[in-house]
């Protein structure tokens, strides 16, 4: 999978260093749905596109206990370690048009 962010309407020093708090902005730009939306890809999708984002490396964990406090609907990917949050696939689209990301897998 490649994940490019070019160019960004901001840059990786204006995203929390922690990763937790980096999921947590993710998700708070994100409009969340009424159930998980496997449309968006799953949770391994989602964590690439904050990577994106905040120029760090995210790990799995911080992005489900990101959505797990702001109480997400969630579903796990059948016969994987991954999750289906509950974001609007429209916000997500926003959310990598605004930072300039473009995910390829």
């Amino acid at each position: 999978m490649t994940t490019t962010a070019t160019p960004p309407t901001t840059t990786a020093a204006d995203w929390p260093e922690d990763p937790l708090l980096a999921c947590g902005r993710f998700l708070d730009e994100c409009q969340q749905t009424t159930g998980p939306n496997p449309r968006i890809g799953s949770s391994y999708l989602l964590k690439h596109i904050v990577e994106a984002a905040a120029g760090a490396y995210i790990d799995m964990a911080a992005l489900l206990t990101a959505a797990r406090q702001r109480g997400l609907p969630m579903r796990q990917r059948p016969g994987t370690p991954n999750w289906y949050l509950g974001l609007s696939t429209a916000s997500v689209e926003a959310f990598k048009a605004r930072y300039g990301i473009e995910v390829v897998v």
